[in-house]
């Protein structure tokens, strides 16, 4: 029989304590990454989403406290929405790769990360970033957007605060 994952439930591996590895890039049709699901897995060094197609959220606290040192999601080109608090707290997490179908990135998502150096942004478009969405306690964090839409993510409202920190 054949399996096709659609979706990781809420706390599916909340603080599994010994979980290192995470490699989802053949799951073509996983669209939600619950609530919770992989909270507080410390020893999560690695988490290879670069196949999730049809990625089209990370819930809330999904990935929070965990130990992941970088994030690709550039592959999920459904994804739509990183929810409230849902990589808060790593530690470790020094560069983040976001795809262009991002809209939103939601409350605290990257608070705490207090080593995150650069977040790339492929959309052309500024996504909407909530409020204490992204880090601000580390003066080397950078956040790269296409050479064309420098710009128009410093003059975005909500980008505003970061156009010090922004470039191509």
């Amino acid at each position: 029989a054949t399996y096709t994952l659609i979706s990781i439930g809420d706390q599916a591996f909340s603080q599994c304590e010994k979980l290192t590895t995470v490699d989802l890039s053949g799951c073509t049709s996983l669209g939600t990454i619950g609530g919770w699901a992989f909270y507080d897995c410390g020893e999560l060094t690695a988490a290879d989403l670069s196949g999730c197609t049809s990625l089209s959220a990370i819930e809330v606290y999904a990935f929070q406290a965990c130990g992941l040192t970088t994030m690709d999601l550039s592959g999920c080109t459904s994804l739509r929405t990183i929810d409230f608090q849902a990589f808060r707290g790593c530690l470790g997490l020094e560069k983040v790769t976001l795809p262009e179908s991002l809209t939103a990135i939601w409350e605290y998502a990257f608070d705490g990360c207090s080593s995150l150096t650069q977040l790339v942004l492929l959309s052309q478009n500024p996504p909407y970033p909530a409020s204490g969405a992204l880090p601000t306690d580390n003066p080397n964090f950078r956040i790269v957007v296409p050479g064309g839409s420098v710009e128009a993510y410093k003059q975005a409202p909500d980008w505003a605060g970061y156009a010090a920190s922004i470039e191509a």
